[in-house]
């Protein structure tokens, strides 16, 4: 239902003007919402996306808010209302690696394409939403790409988005870090 709703705002003149609007009221209950699912179930979350990737031999590791609460606090931060995981897509596709997450029991939300290939998607599990983002080789170091929405572009339809190639070192190796037991 929400993606039929936010189709239509976007789809013609008045709904764009009226999606930052109801975007940000949105957002005001379902932020503190999702905030307070990733504090109580999102230690079990992250433990079986782990486990899922420990089992299947996918070379991950947390990204963004996740890596940032992870590592400095030893648990979530405050302003997160999600997990954040990256993979080496030179390793496994990022189609992959979605099957394998959707044979495991996590629901799919959408994903995005770059150039015909899936660079980044989100999945959910027990009301926790997960993003996934490939790691790309490109001139000797990754890129994961980000997509978001700028009401002020004339998008060619409704599901065109904005990207943000975000370009970072090599990944040679991960750490494990204890949190939540």
């Amino acid at each position: 239902m929400k993606k039929f709703i936010v189709k239509m705002l976007k789809g013609n003149a008045l709904g764009r003007m009226l999606y930052p609007f109801l975007h940000w009221a949105y957002r005001l209950y379902a932020v503190p919402h999702r905030r307070r699912l990733l504090r109580k179930r999102g230690p079990d979350v992250l433990a079986k996306t782990v486990e899922v990737f420990k089992s299947n031999r996918i070379f991950a590791y947390a990204t963004s808010g996740t890596l940032l609460g992870l590592v400095r606090d030893h648990k979530f931060i405050s302003s997160d209302d999600d997990l954040d995981f990256g993979f080496l897509a030179d390793q496994m596709s990022a189609r992959d690696v979605l099957k394998i997450f959707i044979d495991n029991g996590f629901g799919y939300m959408f994903g995005w394409k770059y150039k015909g290939e899936l660079t980044v998607f989100k999945l959910i599990y027990d009301g926790v939403p997960i993003d996934f983002y490939a790691y790309m080789p490109y001139e000797g170091r990754r890129i994961a790409h980000s997509y978001y929405w700028d009401e002020k572009v004339k998008y060619p339809n409704t599901m065109a988005n904005s990207l943000l190639g975000i370009r970072y070192p090599q990944i040679s190796a991960v750490s494990y870090v204890e949190v939540y037991g």
